[in-house]
């Protein structure tokens, strides 16, 4: 989680987190990253001239304090209530960049564990197909009748998330969730840079970040995108139907704004 005087930050994972972070650190901090003269002067440290934020470290500013605790944290782990705000990602994206990251071959253990006959099942274990990894990653970490994501987005989003975990079904999700939600804005992955310059903006903040691109996680390289077959997007779009519903731009062409409220997102 960031924490500021403005507003809260939460990450979920493969939504462009790390680029929010870097270029609030950058922001809230005012780093001059391209040149390293002020370090001559004692008053500075390496933390100061750092290109991310060390955990736990309260710095100030021009724009107010900032705070990175808890890289993993949900909403409902904010010690304050201020303006909260997250990114989100389309799913079909969402696993694409879930399964090119390949975090997940870290996991094999767990797999193992939970999944059953997965020795048998993954053989080939950690080469995996988009479709059998996208089958293995639910069955291990789906919930109930809903995907991975959707599991994510509730730990990360509401209150008591364990407990929502096990209580909510489709009828809570067409329109009781409104009630516990904790963002009060979502940032889109789809239009990021975007969304993260008018929301600084709109929150008094100036800042050049119109040329601004996401980047990519370090030591990561530009994959192929996976191959949808109609049988996987129907998979994925019944698993994360909550998803689709709470964000319905996600299930069409349409674009959506670059910063949405959760009233707005649901109309």
């Amino acid at each position: 989680m960031i924490l500021t005087d403005r507003f809260s930050y939460v990450h979920i994972p493969k939504t462009g987190g790390t680029f929010v972070t870097t270029k609030l650190f950058q922001t809230f901090v005012r780093q001059d990253f391209r040149t390293k003269a002020k370090k001559m002067l004692s008053s500075f440290s390496d933390d100061d001239y750092a290109p991310w934020p060390v955990e736990g470290k309260l710095y100030g500013g021009p724009y107010g304090s900032f705070q990175h605790i808890d890289k993993h944290a949900g909403a409902c782990e904010f010690p304050t209530r201020k303006t909260v705000v997250a990114t989100i990602r389309n799913p079909y994206s969402w696993y694409e960049s879930l399964y090119n990251f390949r975090v997940w071959v870290k996991f094999e253990p767990k797999f193992r564990k939970h999944v059953e006959g997965f020795d048998d099942r993954y053989p080939h274990f950690p080469d995996l197909s988009f479709g059998e990894f996208l089958h293995l990653i639910d069955e291990w970490a789906g919930i109930n009748s809903f995907g991975h994501y959707t599991r994510v987005f509730v730990r990360k989003c509401f209150p008591h998330p364990f407990v929502l975990e096990q209580r909510m079904d489709d009828e809570y999700w067409k329109g009781a969730y409104k009630d516990d939600l904790l963002i009060d804005e979502f940032l889109f992955t789809s239009t990021l840079s975007k969304s993260l310059f008018f929301f600084l903006m709109n929150h008094g903040i100036p800042s050049d970040l119109a040329k601004a691109l996401p980047v990519r996680p370090t030591g990561s390289k530009r994959r192929a995108k996976p191959t949808w077959t109609p049988e996987l997007r129907s998979f994925v779009r019944v698993r994360e139907r909550v998803l689709f519903q709470v964000f319905p731009h996600f299930d069409s062409v349409r674009l959506p704004s670059v910063i949405m409220s959760p009233s707005e997102v649901a109309a």
